[in-house]
């Protein structure tokens, strides 16, 4: 049982370490880059999948908007026939 306890420590601490390695290295990898305000906002609504899906909500929306208003201001025809 002892063998278990003291592989599992070496275990977790290995991976521990791998762990904190790989993350510094991408930390270290990355550069920094200056945005501007409008420049956060533009690249925040591209790669928001909430937004995205609202903005699709909505063109759905209007379009349903539209439907209904033409279902108001247009006439409907229907015609049947029989034998």
């Amino acid at each position: 049982m002892a063998d278990w306890k003291a592989g599992h420590a070496k275990r977790s601490a290995v991976l521990t370490a791998a762990v904190f390695l790989a993350t510094a290295a991408m930390a270290l990898g990355q550069e920094t880059v200056s945005l501007t305000l409008d420049e956060a906002i533009e690249l925040a609504r591209e790669n928001n999948p909430t937004f995205l899906s609202t903005q699709n909500n909505e063109a759905q929306f209007d379009w349903g908007v539209r439907q209904a208003t033409s279902n108001l201001i247009l006439p409907s025809f229907t015609a049947n026939a029989s034998a």
